[in-house]
This record gives structure tokens, sequence and C-alpha cells, in this order.
């Protein structure tokens, strides 16, 4: 679950700071969104506690104005909106992203101070006031999850990449006889691979009698029959199931959301057996289409959905879902 960081200026951004908030909120959670007006003690130092917050995050927005530019303020030294920004520029591994609202343009590098100009060379998103604000900020808290996504694997790489390639997780010198164990005599050793190999037979065993079972049972492989109907539709020309872009639907059973087609669940957006969801686009350029996202992977059909209470975006597989009678 990412933890977020929004900076901004009241006199610039107030309003759609707060909106922005509670959608993050409903999306990840209270304890992940951090806003200066609600999370700052009265009398505390504000920059003590905006840098252990900003350590804890992972994501800074940088919500930029017409006026954020503009503000003197933002080249005093003590300004808190600089001291956001520029710490977490210097952050290491934090992903700092400058949010355009009401219509601003990214400022230049030469009309920011030193320690911000960085800030002009960071990709930026856009998020406009109603009716565009849902849209805008679904398609922000889907690339949240992606950058989060990226960093943890990024991490587990690095981890790799400097672990001693002879140590497990225990501390223990991998191939390496520890001096505070004697190396086992022969007959333990020799009993040691016996029961290995008895416990080896009886996996085998076992995985073969499971398969009888599974392969003897009368249930539908509703993966294959959803597949087989969902190649007939597209063959000719038609959406899967004949579903369209906005189509609302239900699950069939509990299921978390993944951020990629056939891609691992996201435990934390796990969605209860009849909750509603309806198929939405990936970006701008389908909005206006009628064909909903889908893709197969790996023999399997999955729809791109949204759930508006929590503000969920990602893959479901099919065999999950039912549309919602019109009854």
């Amino acid at each position: 679950m990412p933890k977020i960081f929004i900076s901004y200026r009241r006199s610039d951004t107030r309003a759609i700071a707060g909106r922005l908030y509670d959608r993050l909120e409903m999306a990840f959670g209270d304890d992940n969104v951090f806003k200066d007006v609600d999370d700052i003690t009265p009398g505390a130092d504000f920059r003590t506690v905006l840098r252990e917050a900003l350590d804890e995050c992972d994501v800074l927005l940088v919500l930029i104005g017409k006026e954020w530019a503009q503000d003197k303020r933002l080249f005093d030294d003590d300004d808190f909106v600089r001291f956001e920004v520029a710490t977490a520029l210097q952050h290491e591994g934090m992903t700092v992203i400058p949010v355009l609202v009401d219509g601003a343009q990214m400022p230049t590098a030469h009309n920011l101070p030193d320690d911000l100009q960085a800030l002009a060379y960071r990709n930026a998103v856009v998020i406009r006031h109603d009716p565009d604000f849902r849209r805008d900020v679904e398609r922000l808290i889907d690339q949240l999850n992606k950058i989060v996504t990226k960093q943890n694997a990024d991490k587990r790489v690095s981890y790799q990449e400097t672990a001693d390639p002879h140590q497990d997780k225990t501390g223990f010198q991998v191939g390496v006889p520890s001096a505070k164990y004697e190396t086992p005599r022969d007959g333990v050793a020799l009993s040691g691979l016996l029961v290995g190999g008895i416990l080896a037979i009886l996996i085998v065993v076992g995985v073969l009698l499971a398969t009888l079972i599974i392969n003897t049972d009368d249930s539908p492989q509703s993966n294959l029959d959803d597949l087989e109907v969902a190649q007939t539709d597209i063959a000719n020309g038609r959406a899967p199931f004949g579903w369209h872009l906005h189509q609302e639907l239900y699950l069939t059973e509990t299921t978390a959301v993944s951020n990629e087609p056939g891609g691992e669940p996201y435990e934390p957006h796990t969605l209860a057996a009849g909750k509603r969801v309806v198929l939405t686009y990936l970006d701008e350029e389908n909005e206006d289409d009628v064909m909903p996202v889908w893709e197969i992977v790996d023999g399997r059909l999955w729809f791109y959905i949204w759930y508006e209470p929590q503000g969920i975006i990602g893959w479901l597989p099919a065999d999950v879902l039912e549309a919602v009678s019109d009854e």
C-alpha cells in the first residue's frame, strides 16, 4: 500500500487538495495519506513533523495552481512548501509528482529556487474540476499503485544483488559448516536421506490422487467455457459476452484486484462476493469507445474494472464476474 504526502499551498489549491485527500483516503486508508492541516499538532515544529512524515512516504504529490510559482514565499528558506518539495527531491527512492490544477502550467527551472529546479523535469499529471475530477483521480490512483509496485520490485532486485550469495535467511552461510554444530555422523545422514525419500514418494502419490479426483469431477470448467464464448464474440467483431464500456457487473466470489492482467492479486484491494464494479477505460484515448478493455493472458480472460466506493481500479478475471440484471 503506497504512503502518500500531499504538498499544497492553502491560498492556491486548498479546495481541490481537500477533495483529493478524501478520494486518496478512500482508496488507500487514512494512515497512508498525509496532509499538514489534519496531521500537524498545534505547537509542533512543522519541519520535524514534515521531515518524519516524508521519511515514511513513497510518493509526494505537489499540487501546483496558477499562483504556485508566482508566490514570493517559495524563495523564502523557511517556507514550508519549499521545505516539503526540496526534502522530497533529495530523498532517495521517493517519487515526486507535480499535479497541475486549475489550468496551471508546469513552472520552468529558472523560475524556481535552486533546490526546487529538479521539479521542473518531473513528469506531471493534470487534475481538472468536475465533470473530469473523478476520472482524473482514478487515473492517478492507478498510477500510484503501479509506481509503488515497481518500487517494491526494485527493492527486491536491489536486495538480491547485494545479498551474500552464500547466506540464507537464517544468517548461516550456505554450504559452509557452522562452527557451532558438528557435521552429522554417516548413520544419521543416511537416516535423514531415507526419511526424505519416503516423504517425497508420499507427496508424489498425493499429487497423483488429487489429479485423478479433479479429472473425474463433473463440475463445469468455467474458465474454458467463458474463454470459448469470449473468443467467439471477438471473432465476430463483438465485445466479449456482449459487455460494453461502463457495463455494471457483480463479483460471484471474493477476489483481489490485480494491477496487471494475469498479475498477482493486490490483497489490500480485495472485493467481497456481491460487490458491484463497472468496466472502465485505460486512458482518455478510449473513453468514448463502446468496447470494454479486455485481455487474454495464459488462457484466461481479464477485464479492466473500477470499484467506485473505494476508487479501486484494476483487472479482474471474467470468470468471477456476472452482468447485473436490468430487472
